[in-house]
């Protein structure tokens, strides 16, 4: 966190006039980070969770006060229940996503 903090200030002293966007991989410790990353105006989350978002976007509102934006999102080709690639699954639960 602490590279990309300086980073971001960086892009700051340069271009005052865009936001500075971040992605981070899932909530986890997203609080903690974002604290140490104050330069970062807004927050890209990789979300591969399976057919629904579940409270991702609710759970992110209570963690953090700066807007999101999904950076990818889809679901996993294998399917465990069968023990082989299933995309015909994949593409149902993207579908799925998308329109959620």
């Amino acid at each position: 966190a602490a590279r990309l903090q300086e980073v971001a200030k960086v892009i700051k002293q340069h271009d005052r006039s865009h936001p500075v966007a971040c992605v981070f991989g899932e909530l986890h410790d997203l609080q903690a980070v974002d604290a140490r990353m104050p330069d970062v105006d807004l927050w890209g989350v990789n979300a591969y969770r399976g057919i629904s978002f579940g409270g991702l976007f609710s759970s992110f509102a209570g963690l953090v006060h700066k807007p999101m934006f999904l950076g990818e999102y889809g679901a996993d080709a294998f399917n465990a229940n069968i023990g082989r690639e299933d995309q015909e699954a994949q593409a149902k639960a993207t579908a799925a996503l998308t329109q959620e």
